[in-house]
């Protein structure tokens, strides 16, 4: 029997051939070799990599696709967003950034076509389908917030805030650059509500997405942060939630039993140490001064006091009140 998923992978790999590199420029053509690969994938049970952006996520995906028996079972997805109107939203915008990266003087660099918005449409699509039962299984992440804007700020320099950085460093001083990324920072992450508009909030992810989509309240019972690790369970899903801090410690051992895996193990992924704004990265954490109001209202929030003991957010605190700071990686 001649299945979809087959068709559609037959197809996908002519259009590989054919296409090539053009891919990368057109946003349909690119558009529809993901809807290839997602009906190539329909054939397995689908496995939900579902959280915000830098979180530990690339390594969670990398490790579910080198586990030989999970591969055979499952199909992962890896998306950011679920919901109907976000989807929408974050395609628009990323439409908007490919229309301003065409323009005269732009660097391919700007160039950025979101899979992850598009394998969420489809996804989104399905679970609105009321004659689908399938019980979903579903892997999210958690990091403690300001390491992880900081992190995502610098992922959406080019793509969605316009700031060419390489161009800037050939005509202008470190120092200059930093001053920019400081205000461009400032104006995006610190004031109250602009994040909403090109990321991820942390304070409000896992209610407007994992609860909304999938029925699931993280916040209705304790989170065990001495694990850190917790799962959770409605009629529509099965829920690993993870917090980054503690991947190494558990070095996936979480994973292993949540999937009953025999071949599953953490494979080290998106390292920023690798890319190539490592080094603009440290210096703009080291000169980052969080205003106090900020730093508070994140380590008072809902979300810190729920996955966070009061040591640990001391702890967070320190590192953003005390120079010379320690520099996390920007790739995670």
């Amino acid at each position: 029997m001649i299945t979809r998923s087959r068709v559609a992978g037959l197809v996908g790999v002519v259009a590989d051939r054919m296409l090539g590199s053009v891919i990368s420029e057109s946003y349909q053509l690119a558009k529809l070799r993901s809807h290839l690969d997602y009906l190539r994938l329909l054939d397995k049970e689908p496995l939900l990599v579902y959280q915000m952006g830098k979180v530990g996520s690339t390594t969670i995906v990398s490790s579910l696709h080198a586990a030989a028996d999970l591969n055979a079972k499952y199909s992962v997805y890896h998306v950011h967003w679920l919901s109907p109107e976000r989807l929408r939203y974050e395609e628009d915008i990323h439409r908007s950034a490919l229309a301003r990266s065409q323009q005269p003087g732009s660097t391919p660099a700007a160039h950025f076509h979101p899979e992850y918005v598009w394998a969420g449409q489809h996804l989104s699509r399905r679970l609105r389908n009321e004659r689908d039962t399938t019980k979903w299984t579903v892997i999210t992440l958690l990091r403690e917030p300001i390491s992880r804007n900081i992190s995502s700020f610098f992922q959406n320099l080019e793509t969605l805030l316009s700031y060419d950085f390489r161009s800037k460093l050939e005509t202008t001083s470190v120092d200059r650059v930093i001053d920019d990324l400081l205000a461009l920072f400032a104006e995006n992450y610190i004031v109250d509500g602009a994040i909403e508009r090109s990321d991820a909030n942390p304070m409000t992810w896992f209610d407007k997405e994992l609860k909304n989509v999938f029925g699931v309240n993280v916040y209705a019972t304790p989170f065990p942060s001495e694990r850190g690790y917790a799962t959770y369970e409605t009629p529509r899903a099965r829920v690993l939630l993870l917090r980054l801090e503690d991947l190494t410690r558990h070095n996936g051992e979480p994973v292993k039993e949540f999937l009953h895996s025999r071949d599953f193990k953490l494979v080290s992924a998106n390292q920023g140490r690798d890319k190539d704004y490592s080094q603009l990265y440290e210096a703009f954490v080291k000169r980052l001064a969080l205003p106090t109001s900020y730093v508070e209202s994140i380590y008072r929030s809902r979300y810190s006091t729920h996955f966070y003991t009061p040591k640990e957010r001391d702890r967070f605190r320190a590192k953003w009140d005390n120079l010379p700071r320690e520099v996390t990686s920007p790739g995670i």
